[in-house]
């Protein structure tokens, strides 16, 4: 979780913000589900903590980047997501102008800042992978989010301790895939898969462990 903070925080973008405040959300959701037995006192606490310890963190880093967080969130309506609404629709443009050949194999690396009439990545690792690489490796991409998910509710139905920081991480992914990127920044996807590659390794030892 640290990991995972530390690169959202870092990233100096909204949407690391509020990846960070989903992926909180959904650590207190799936911990009270495989806790169970908290009453209403201990619950509220332990929201209360959560919501104070990212109130902090959020405070912290935008002293430290001078004051560049607040004031993005602050102006959030005005530049509509820094202009994402047509970022997004320059990118369908190009998908949907594309020849079958590129669309089954994409166009190439980064070819969407090449060719994009907003001259911008396509903020969205769906729309740019299947730009870039083809709807082959779009398929594969998904492919790997629907067996980490399958993993996660495995964990779930286990009541694995690992389970809540499993679906930090993973909707911290989503949420940040759905609105920037992860996969065109390697320290990005490569920290990822090095947090979930621990967490299963340690699921495994877990001697409730069943497949």
């Amino acid at each position: 979780m640290i990991i995972v903070t530390v690169l959202l925080v870092t990233s100096l973008k909204r949407g690391g913000m509020i990846c960070l405040g989903f992926g909180f959300i959904s650590y207190y959701i799936v911990n009270e589900m495989i806790q169970k037995k908290s009453d209403i006192i201990t619950k509220a606490l332990k929201l209360g903590a959560i919501f104070i310890f990212f109130v902090i963190v959020a405070v912290y880093a935008n002293e430290k980047m001078g004051g560049v967080i607040f004031e993005r969130f602050a102006s959030i309506l005005s530049d509509k997501g820094s202009g994402r609404d047509k970022v997004y629709k320059a990118t369908f443009d190009l998908i949907i102008n594309t020849d079958f050949t590129s669309f089954l194999f994409g166009h190439g690396w980064n070819s969407v800042v090449l060719k994009s009439k907003a001259n911008l990545s396509a903020h969205n690792d769906l729309l740019e992978v299947l730009y870039d690489f083809g709807v082959f490796a779009l398929l594969l991409y998904l492919f790997v989010w629907i067996e980490l998910v399958k993993y996660f509710r495995s964990m779930i139905r286990r009541n694995s301790k690992y389970a809540p920081v499993m679906a930090f991480t993973i909707v911290s992914f989503l949420v940040n895939s759905m609105v920037a990127h992860v996969l065109l920044y390697p320290s990005y996807i490569a920290s990822f898969a090095i947090v979930w590659g621990y967490i299963i390794g340690k699921d495994y030892q877990t001697k409730n462990y069943i497949k």
